[in-house]
């Protein structure tokens, strides 16, 4: 959650200075200011797609592991069971 945040707020602050640059009077054309903020707005939005990328890979590595603890603590736990129920029937 805190990396989706900081990568939104990193596009918030990119996307802000974009817009609030300096303004020349001696002939920009609204098309030079678009293509230099549309130019950042696309690395923006390369880098916001690359991370949730890796955090979509992280969380499903992340899940895989999980599985594999849950059933190694459930292989466990059917062991000890079988070990129980094998020391009540032998009394």
């Amino acid at each position: 959650m805190k990396k989706i945040f900081a990568v939104c707020l990193a596009a918030f602050l990119a996307l802000t200075l974009a817009s609030c640059g300096e303004k020349e009077e001696n002939g920009t054309t609204a098309e030079n200011r678009n293509g230099v903020v549309g130019s950042v707005a696309s690395e923006v939005s390369t880098d916001i797609s690359s991370a949730v990328s890796d955090m979509s890979t992280d969380i499903i590595d992340d899940a895989s592991e999980l599985d594999e603890e849950m059933s190694e603590k459930e292989s466990k736990k059917d062991e000890e069971r079988t070990d129980t129920t094998d020391e009540i029937t032998t009394d």
